[in-house]
């Protein structure tokens, strides 16, 4: 609804009709879920009622803590690990102060199945990870074209990256292994030629010192990471504010977060939707100065 982020967890539908209700009532002789509250502004049955976006989505980084990690001229490169002779790529190399280049020279045909097979290991030296804690990664990333060769009109088309944390050993699995075993452990995201900031929440598989493994399987080309920082917290805590609202939406499958309304919003006024679905979320009670969000909960808030 708002932030097109992938994180907003509740299960929000427009519901049916008045016939369609009346006709389905009577094939199940069931009364429907009423309409989500966010939809219709609680009580006051006012659709479209957030009006139009005032900002983009911005991630709340008050609750991280101080960098775990920085990739810096001292600290250890890379090492390429490969599982199969067919992925090759040379040995990693750095530009300017913070930057990170990897050029993977050749791959074999790429399946779910070739995920991981070729590897860049960044040591993370002096980080003790903590079993299932979250840990924001962010850097900027860009990379050559996969497609440009054939055709340029085929240039936006971007390559996929995986990354996971491997500890003590262990990671949290492969891809042959149930999808919810792997949330949190591994995260995705696309690279294009432009560059662009990138922010992810990952998970550590158990206790100890660790490696940071990011997948270069896909195809070859150039990739360029730079300003790569680790620090404790989920990185997906946003807002983004309305016409007629404000929607904040926390992420973390563990930990509430205390987000600063009054802060981040000096001149607005918010309250809670006076909601008939879920009367304890949305109790029509103005917003103070902070308001907390519980793990993978999210507000749509009135202005006042």
């Amino acid at each position: 609804v708002c932030m097109g982020s992938g994180y907003y967890h509740k299960i929000a539908t427009r519901g049916p009709t008045t016939k369609m209700e009346k006709q389905m009532k009577e094939f199940s002789g069931l009364d429907l879920p009423h309409d989500y509250d966010e939809y219709h502004k609680g009580d006051k049955n006012m659709r479209g009622w957030l009006g139009q976006p005032t900002g983009t989505p911005v991630r709340y980084e008050g609750h991280l803590g101080p960098a775990l990690y920085k990739f810096d001229k001292d600290a250890a490169l890379p090492e390429i690990k490969t599982a199969d002779s067919r992925w090759q790529a040379a040995a990693p190399e750095r530009f300017g102060e913070t930057g990170l280049c990897f050029r993977v020279e050749k791959t074999g045909p790429f399946t779910a199945g070739e995920r991981f097979t070729l590897v860049a290991s960044l040591p993370v030296s002096g980080v003790a990870f903590e079993e299932q804690a979250e840990y924001t990664l962010s850097f900027r990333v860009r990379a050559s074209s996969m497609y440009g060769h054939v055709d340029p009109r085929y240039c936006p088309i971007p390559r996929n990256i995986i990354v996971r944390l491997c500890v003590d050993g262990r990671t949290a699995g492969d891809s042959a292994e149930r999808v919810q075993k792997q949330q949190g452990y591994r995260e995705e995201f696309l690279v294009f030629e432009d560059e662009r900031p990138v922010s992810l929440t990952i998970m550590a598989p158990t206790n100890g010192e660790g490696v940071l493994e990011i997948c270069l399987s896909e195809a070859a080309g150039t990739i360029e990471l730079r300003d790569l920082k680790i620090q404790k917290g989920c990185g997906d805590v946003l807002y983004r504010p309305f016409e007629n609202g404000l929607v904040v939406l926390n992420g973390s499958h563990f930990s509430p977060v205390d987000f600063p309304v009054k802060e981040l919003f000096p001149d607005g006024a918010f309250r809670r939707l006076k909601g008939e679905q879920d009367p304890s979320h949305n109790n029509g009670e103005p917003v103070g100065d902070v308001l907390t969000v519980q793990p993978l909960d999210a507000y749509l808030l009135a202005r006042k």
